[in-house]
């Protein structure tokens, strides 16, 4: 059994999915990115909405309406999360994290021919053991994806680097709080290494000064995309969800020109 295209069998499509729509929802044009201290970027009114009819098209053409069941299957005690699948030449790759026996999440790396049978390759982003704010989790995303629905879904290179967002945390458990966001990279993605964390991380938390409200005590996942026309002026634009006080959560958007240096 083949899917009838090979996205309807890949799970971990929802926040992507999500954040294309906001996307284009929200249309803003900030304000000029500046080299003094990082601030908000103020929006300006909605400048296009999306109609009914359109969002009711992309609905019918994304939801996934026959289930295969379980593809990947964590060990004794391991929760399995948050996959995201890219194309590298012949193969599907897909990383996932896993938290075992709620220690903390670290992130793997799996391949497959067909997107529905999966080969366990190992571990790429690790615990660093450390005092640091990543010591004890480290769930990591693919980042800058083709984003095209038919398209080939490869990843793409920029400063010749592969990169990927993930969640830090300094304190073991079950996405025990307060936990921040970091950036990594490689030069082979579908090779089982551990991805080079850059040195400016975390590059947003929620001890930043421009914080808001709703992430300053955890930030979860993001996802990164390059927006090529630049309609919001940055190439980079990602999304990431925050979580307030009360325990909920809010969607944010961040830009970036060079994938470290990031603008609320």
């Amino acid at each position: 059994m083949k899917p009838e295209h090979p996205l309807r069998a890949g799970p971990g499509l929802g926040l992507f999915l999500i954040c294309l729509s906001l996307f284009a929802l929200v249309h803003q044009s900030p304000a000029a990115e500046t080299n003094s201290v990082r601030g908000i970027i103020p929006p300006v009114a909605v400048t296009r909405l999306v109609d009914t009819n359109t969002l009711a098209k992309i609905f019918d053409e994304v939801k996934t309406p026959f289930k295969y069941g379980v593809v990947l299957k964590g060990e004794t005690n391991e929760l399995v999360d948050c996959p995201s699948i890219f194309r590298d030449g012949a193969h599907w790759y897909m990383m996932y994290v896993a938290n075992s026996n709620r220690v903390g999440y670290q992130t793997f790396l799996a391949k497959s021919d067909d997107l529905l049978h999966w080969e366990k390759l190992g571990k790429i982003l690790s615990f660093t053991k450390t005092n640091d704010w990543d010591a004890w989790q480290a769930d990591g995303g693919i980042a800058l994806c083709d984003p095209n629905w038919d398209g080939t879904h490869a990843l793409e290179k920029f400063d010749g680097k592969f990169w990927l967002s993930y969640i830090g945390g300094a304190k073991q458990g079950y996405e025990t709080d307060p936990l921040s966001l970091g950036i990594a990279w490689t030069k082979k993605p579908a090779k089982v290494k551990e991805w080079n964390r850059i040195p400016e991380n975390p590059i947003l938390s929620g001890k930043d000064a421009d914080a808001r409200e709703f992430e300053k005590k955890t930030l979860y996942k993001s996802q990164i995309i390059h927006d090529e026309k630049e309609s919001l002026g940055w190439p980079f634009v990602m999304f990431y969800n925050g979580k307030h006080k009360n325990g909920f959560e809010r969607i944010g958007m961040a830009v970036s020109k060079d994938m470290i240096h990031w603008s609320r």
